[in-house]
């Protein structure tokens, strides 16, 4: 093109390329694209010891920038330009190149080569951004840029994407990207509601941070397999894809902390399934809702710690499933509300340092099953609410130290079945309700010390049946009014009360006689030296062991209660003994038999007699020498019959007596 051909616009652009002048046109004027091309690659000579380039402001670029292919070393340096079609640079080679405020219809550079910095900072994009495949070695700046898409795949950047407070309304994507500085995304609006992605970072490597704070995001968020260096953060964020997964970073790793918080609100799932994150995981005072599936599934994930202080989950599951966390897991006052799903907090198989639920209130199952917490679980003042199921679901789970539940509300069934808390289990003020059900299901419980002090009574049945438990500790005006206790042993009982008080505790056992309650009750009385109260306890057993027998055993049971209290009131058998002896001594004392042969008969003693009719085996010589007759021979039977039914329950009661021994 020869200088005459040039427009006034043109020359003035042409005469300051050499030096690298910018040029400036207030009134728009028009530069046509050709002419751009030609002076970055080469069409005029440079000034020497200067920079040349072709610097533009507020001009009106007619024609197309194609740059396809070519390689140029010169400054391409545009602001508050609008260029009429789209500027295109695949697999170009350049320096530094600079598209500020403008406007165009697209930007296309998938391949580009640049050496220097790449700004479309504050331009308007109708289109497509593209830089896909690019390798950049510097930084990128997109700050304050509006776009249809931003395809940045597999890019790789020498240095940091800033793109704080763009708009796109597309797709962002720098999947399989490479960014060895950070992607800044602060104040950004991203929005592709009903596709695939708005921001893909599918397996992108970002070796500093990812800062997303006050972005507004209407699509998911994909960060699978993503590699991001130092940390990730999404204060104050939101994001939006109602009935689908808002955020899905399954698989990411992160060397610092992943931050959700201050205000972080994500209408549809959080997934962060299986990833690494190195230091803190928080969502303090965010509020997730997702009712069709799970809020935040944090599934095989790994990290130092996971805080959720003022969590709110207005709807949906928080799942953390197999994960392993060394530090704490802090959910204190947090609110989570699943009302069309089975749970609200779900821990499973998980491996834990110390988990806070203070103040927590969950409409929904509290699941911790088969997990191990190294120190301690903290439910004090927890409100948990699941009235037609279970509120707390920790079978098989085993902790370290402490289960602390001061002042735990529960509506539904507490169920512990065997699990294991190191040192003390403290349900003191406890507020349990399941009515017609079983509200405490601790079979098979193993802890040091158990704290049973509700605040009011138990509103259904309490199972320690197989607990083991050290020492007891129980309020005597709010026993259970149901208890299953079979099969459960202790230590000790705190308080300790006389064996008839302990007995009303035992008696609200409604589910069948068993003796090992007893006999455990009885123990207990034994080594601290109670032997009458373990003889009374002992004595209960077996007038309860007639219950749901058949008369016969029945009547025989109450013989033996009656005559040597199953052989733990020894007395009691003397004393019919004494009674008998003195009645026969005096009737027959006063009404002497006749002697069966006069000439050959002893001398009659009616004490001796008395002993001789009841005392079965034993001759003592005056049963026989004598024959009683008419009412006195009716008395004579009934004193033999009481003989051997004082002997024969004192031979029960001593055998099983000395059997127990």
């Amino acid at each position: 093109m020869e200088r005459h051909e040039l427009t006034d616009a043109e020359r003035r652009l042409w005469d300051a390329y050499p030096s690298g002048q910018i040029v400036t046109f207030p009134d728009g004027a028009t530069i046509r694209a050709q002419v751009i091309a030609l002076l970055l690659l080469g069409a005029a000579e440079p000034t020497p010891g200067r920079y040349p380039g072709v610097r533009l402001r507020g001009a009106r670029v007619t024609g197309r920038l194609d740059l396809d292919g070519t390689a140029f070393d010169t400054m391409l340096d545009c602001g508050d330009c609008v260029f009429e079609h789209p500027v295109s640079l695949a697999e170009a080679t350049v320096r530094t190149l600079r598209i500020t405020d403008s406007r165009l219809p697209a930007f296309k550079a998938p391949r580009l080569r640049a050496t220097g910095l790449l700004s479309l900072q504050g331009s308007t994009i109708d289109r497509d951004l593209r830089l896909d495949h690019a390798r950049l070695e510097s930084e990128v700046r997109l700050a304050d840029t509006t776009a249809g898409h931003v395809r940045a795949h597999t890019i790789d950047l020498q240095g940091t994407l800033n793109a704080a407070g763009i708009t796109v309304n597309g797709e962002f994507s720098v999947r399989g990207g490479h960014i060895t500085g950070d992607l800044v995304l602060t104040g950004a609006h991203l929005s592709n509601p009903g596709q695939p992605a708005a921001l893909q970072g599918d397996a992108a490597t970002i070796d500093g941070h990812l800062r997303a704070a006050n972005t507004h995001i209407t699509g998911a968020v994909l960060l699978r397999n993503a590699h991001i260096g130092s940390g990730v953060s999404f204060d104050n964020a939101r994001l939006s894809a109602p009935g689908h997964d808002t955020l899905n970073a399954g698989g990411m790793t992160v060397g610092g902390g992943v931050f959700c918080w201050h205000g972080f609100h994500a209408d549809g799932g959080v997934r962060l399934i299986g990833a690494q994150i190195s230091g803190n995981l928080t969502f303090d005072n965010a509020r997730l809702h997702h009712p069709t599936g799970k809020a935040l599934d944090l599934d095989s994930a790994a990290c130092t710690s996971i805080s959720g202080q003022n969590l709110h989950v207005t709807a949906g599951e928080v799942s953390m499933r197999n994960t392993r966390v060394a530090g704490q897991v802090d959910l204190d006052h947090a609110h989570l509300h699943n009302p069309d799903g089975p749970r609200s907090l779900a821990i499973d198989h998980a491996e834990l340092g110390l988990v806070s639920l203070r103040r927590l209130r969950a409409h929904g199952q509290v699941m911790l099953r088969a997990t191990r917490i190294n120190t301690r679980l903290l439910l004090p003042e927890a409100e948990l609410h699941h009235p037609h199921g279970t509120a707390l679901h920790a079978p098989g789970t085993e902790i370290g130290a402490d289960l602390i539940a001061h002042d735990l509300l529960a509506e539904g069934q507490l169920h512990l079945h065997g699990t294991r808390v190191g040192q003390h289990l403290d349900l003191t003020g406890l507020r349990l309700s399941a009515p017609q059900g079983t509200a405490l299901h601790a079979y098979g419980l193993t802890t040091a010390q158990l704290s049973l002090l509700p605040a009011a009574p138990i509103d259904g049945t309490v199972v320690l049946a197989h607990a083991r438990i050290g020492v007891l500790h129980d309020d005597p005006q709010h026993w259970p009014t149901s208890l299953d206790a079979n099969g459960l042993t202790y230590q000790a009982l705190e308080p300790r009360l006389p064996a008839k008080q302990r007995l009303t505790w035992l008696n609200g056992d409604h589910h069948g006689f068993e003796s090992q309650p007893y006999e455990q009750l009885a123990a207990n009385y034994t080594a601290l030296g109670l032997h009458a109260d373990a003889r009374h306890v002992l004595h209960a057993k077996e007038r309860h062991r007639l219950d749901g027998e058949t008369p016969l055993i029945r009547l025989w049971g109450k013989l033996q209660d009656t005559t040597t209290g199953y052989g733990y009131q020894p007395w009691r058998a003397f004393l019919w003994l004494t009674v008998l002896l003195t009645i026969g001594s005096l009737v027959y004392g006063l009404h002497p038999p006749a002697p069966l042969k006069a000439d050959e008969a002893p001398h009659f003693n009616p004490v001796i007699y008395t002993l001789d009719l009841m005392i079965p085996l034993i001759n003592l010589g005056q049963e026989r020498a004598f024959n009683p007759a008419g009412a006195l021979q009716w008395l004579s039977y009934a004193f033999v019959a009481a003989g051997w039914v004082l002997a024969t329950t004192i031979a029960a009661g001593a055998a099983r007596v000395f059997n127990r021994r």
